[in-house]
This record gives C-alpha cells, structure tokens and sequence, in this order.
C-alpha cells in the first residue's frame, strides 16, 4: 500500500452542549491505571482496522511498533496526559479505547483545543453501535477539560466513525489528501 488516501476533518465547538446520546454501561480503565490493557485493546484494534492509515502501519511496521507510536504521540504537539486514555469493559470484555489529546498550541482565551488521537472497537465487537459510546466517552473527557474546539479526522472509507461523528453533533469538514509514507497518524 502506498501513495495517499484521503481524510475528512470533523469539528465540535467546545461550548456546545455534550452529547445528550445514553449509550451503554459500560465500565472505563485508564491507560494510567492499567497500560498493559490499553495496549492490547490497541493491538487488537489494529487489526482489520477499517482506517487505511493503520493498515498501512501495521503491514509497514508491524502491529506492535504501530501501537508503540500511537500511544507516544508526539509531545511537540500534544500534552502527554494519559489521564483521558480509557479502555471500555462490557462485562469482562474489552469493547475498545479512546485516546483524546490536547493540543500544545492552539489555545484561544486561555482554553485548549483538543483532538481524539485514536479511536477504536475491537473486531469481535464492530457493528453493535460501540463506537457512538466511545466517541460520546472521548467529547466528554474533552468537553471536561474546557477545550474551544475538537477538531478530529478519520478516513474517508471509514464509514461507521464518519456517521458516528456526525451523529454526536460534529461538524463535516474538508476532505484532504495524506501520504502513506512516514509517520503521521
């Protein structure tokens, strides 16, 4: 795989009401509390992803080194805070994981700008609506540190996080092109 794929911007003013969507009981770790869980969710996430990107680092740097680097982002433009990292539990299941960042520039009256840096269910449970309860998880834990504004992207062929973004509220941006080569997730 190589080349570029294609991504489409989504945005969510931080002064909008949070998702009013009850999802599910679900019960949430912390990557803090527990690393080795998060990190096995992740690996599991990556695979049969449905982002092209993480196809691509998977087969280029294999599934543990792409996890590795997801959950080291890069602090020239993230704060690095796991405290918002959560593994979600149906029971003793893993279900799946957010990852929302703040960003180390992008401040506006003192407030910080936030993203989902990764986002995902596990195979075994795609396709049941999980993915509205962990983007719902991931605004709130951004709306909670009083961010002006989420500004997240997926891919464009990822067609279930498209619809979960723009059912939780977030505004449809641009599509733009990304190179498949590097590292730039």
């Amino acid at each position: 795989m190589s080349g570029d794929y294609t991504k489409v911007i989504f945005a969510r003013d931080g002064d909008a009401p949070a998702p009013d969507r009850v999802g599910r009981t679900l019960r949430w770790t912390t990557a803090a509390d527990d690393p080795q869980a998060f990190r096995s969710v992740m690996l599991a996430i990556l695979e049969g992803s449905l982002d092209r990107h993480d196809r691509w680092a998977t087969a280029t740097l294999g599934a543990h080194e792409a996890a590795r680097r997801y959950l080291e982002p890069a602090v020239s433009h993230f704060v690095r805070d796991q405290s918002g990292w959560e593994t979600a539990w149906d029971g003793a299941s893993p279900v799946g994981l957010v990852q929302p960042l703040l960003y180390v520039d992008g401040q506006k009256e003192e407030r910080p700008m936030g993203t989902i840096g990764y986002i995902g269910v596990v195979p075994e449970r795609r396709g049941n609506g999980y993915i509205l309860d962990l983007l719902q998880r991931a605004t709130g834990s951004l709306l909670g540190r009083h961010v002006w504004r989420i500004f997240c992207d997926t891919d464009t062929e990822n067609h279930p996080m498209i619809s979960a973004f723009e059912r939780l509220g977030y505004t449809r941006g641009n599509v733009r092109a990304i190179p498949l080569q590097g590292w730039s997730p």
